[in-house]
């Protein structure tokens, strides 16, 4: 289970990082159109399809260092499994546990958040600089022209929240790994105490971010409520020709006998 969520962890995070390089490609994009929104749907597709592959192949290290121990002790006839001892910091530290706890530091948590301060600031630029100026613009613009600007500075004004939120929960986790790996006692000492609190904090940051989403963008409710309701409909057609073709196989004998 431990694998399992460190893995769906590093693949969500990497989407968020995809999520933000998109929307800064996709505001310094001059392309516009049905075309350009179906390449972009594509690249989306892609990307996607390589996070879940990538993020999966660089836990393996992760799969093969931790390991379920018994505890030694007795309990009512009962054995006690715990997490495998990594012995951070210590001469009995194993080079794939080293090599394991590194990869997991830089590329789950810190790289993410150093590329996710490039987007968000290139974000930032582009909202308070050349939003001036489109501002200007807009001015003496059509009314659709001035709401599809002011739909597009909610959607980002959402990603930069989510993505403030983001670093304080990812990068500080980063930090404190790193100085596991190299600091005698820190792993014992400071990290695994501070370890539940990190957890909820990530499990807070995973649940709120949702909410943001249908608060802060009204295209995100919409497309939401049009996936449900169109996924509800398709598995009632689904059940209900699934029923009439029961009842049709339930008359078929009596029709049958009936002829006789």
């Amino acid at each position: 289970m431990i694998n399992v969520v460190a893995t769906t962890h590093t693949i969500s995070i990497w989407i968020g990082v995809s999520l933000a390089a998109f929307r800064f490609v996709q505001i310094k994009s001059t392309t516009r159109g049905p075309l350009a929104k179906e390449r972009r749907i594509k690249q989306a597709k892609v990307i996607t399809f390589l996070v879940y592959a990538l993020s999966s192949l660089i836990m393996i290290p992760n799969y093969m260092t931790n390991e379920l121990q018994a505890d030694g002790t007795a309990i009512n006839n009962q054995t006690y499994y715990k997490i495998k001892d990594l012995r951070l910091a210590t001469n009995e530290t194993e080079d794939i546990t080293l090599a394991n706890v590194i990869t997991y530091a830089l590329v789950a948590k810190i790289i993410p958040c150093l590329l996710i301060l490039v987007f968000s600031g290139s974000l930032l630029y582009h909202m308070s600089i050349k939003g001036k100026s489109r501002r200007r613009r807009l001015a003496t613009a059509s009314c659709s022209k001035s709401s599809k600007y002011k739909k597009q500075a909610t959607t980002t004004r959402m990603l930069l929240v989510v993505i403030i939120l983001f670093l304080i929960t990812e990068l500080p986790q980063g930090i404190l790994i790193l100085l596991s790996t190299r600091v005698p006692g820190f792993y014992y000492n400071v990290y695994y105490p501070l370890g539940d609190l990190m957890d909820f904090i990530a499990l807070v940051n995973n649940s709120i971010n949702f909410v943001l989403y249908c608060i802060m963008s009204h295209q995100f409710r919409s497309r939401f409520v049009h996936m449900y309701y169109r996924r509800r409909a398709k598995l009632k057609s689904v059940s209900e020709s699934m029923t009439s073709e029961k009842l049709t196989l339930r008359e078929q004998p009596t029709r049958t006998t009936g002829a006789e």
